[in-house]
């Protein structure tokens, strides 16, 4: 455990938290540890930083391009189609920020206004909104749009509308009524008001990552149970797919939604899971 950048096989992670594939790269990712962001490159199999500290002490909340930046516990990624963009949740911070990949790698906080732990998460506008622990973050790839960005956090999931900046938790759409049903924490289910059927039991425990198959499928990841399950969006059928691992986090698809890498924190890995047939587009 530690923080080495170089050869993939000799590099050093701290506690990994989340993962994120590059689609305009195939085989490379972005990792999210607790102060950094770095990136694997699967042409030349080296990792190097991206974004945030490169050791463990200098936690923070700072806009700047590269090793500038500062943040405290990535829990998840999001990365636009072309590669010019990632989103990052910045947990212990309340904030979703964004890093311009093209220009420096210049990091911003576009949403969240830095809150005390046990202070209620509020809709709002760009920084006016409130975020208890944003994680696992994932766009709406059944409307085939990166336009709306949806957040697990600790009270409940966000819709975070990329064009008008507006942070709201509540919406009538499929996909977050199922987010709904599934992302908890601390097997309690979020604005369970709004469904008159819910589907999973809470014994599936505290969810840590989400990813969206265009398939229709959610991907999450459930830290306390050590496993990752698929959600069916339409019909809310959940399948565990594998297990084994210890305290996963972060989670992402590859380009053809049939593979699934898996940040396993306390192992300090990046793991691999394969999709069954259903799930490809």
């Amino acid at each position: 455990m530690g923080f080495a950048n170089g050869d993939a096989f000799k590099t050093a992670f701290f506690s990994p938290q989340s993962v994120c594939a590059d689609p305009s790269r195939p085989g490379s990712y972005f990792i999210g540890e607790i102060s950094s962001v770095r990136y694997y490159n699967g042409s030349d199999k080296t990792v190097s930083l991206i974004a945030g500290s490169s050791s463990a002490a200098p936690f923070g909340d700072a806009d700047g391009a590269g090793a500038a930046a500062r943040f405290n516990s990535v829990g998840g990624l999001l990365c636009t189609s072309d590669g010019q963009t990632l989103f990052l949740s910045d947990g212990q911070n309340g904030r979703l920020k964004s890093i311009d990949i093209k220009a420096n790698c210049e990091s911003k906080a576009i949403c969240g206004a830095k809150a005390t732990v046990m202070q209620a998460s509020t809709d709002g506008v760009g920084l006016a909104a409130f975020m208890r622990a944003p994680r696992g973050m994932c766009f709406d790839r059944t409307a085939k749009s990166e336009s709306i960005i949806f957040l697990s956090t600790g009270t409940g999931v966000r819709r975070f509308d990329r064009e008008t900046s507006t942070c709201v938790r509540k919406s009538s759409c499929a996909l977050l009524a199922a987010c709904c049903l599934v992302l908890t924490k601390w097997s309690v289910i979020v604005d369970a008001g709004e469904l008159t059927t819910p589907k999973l039991n809470r014994s599936l425990g505290g969810l840590t990552g989400m990813a969206c198959s265009s398939a229709g499928y959610l991907i999450v990841s459930s830290g306390p149970r050590n496993c990752v399950y698929t959600i069916c969006i339409s019909s809310g059928e959940v399948t565990q797919i594998a297990g084994g691992f210890s305290f996963p986090q972060g989670l992402a698809l590859n380009e053809r939604d049939r593979i699934v890498y898996v940040a396993d924190s306390e192992a300090n890995q990046i793991r691999t899971v394969s999709l069954s047939d259903r799930l490809f587009r």
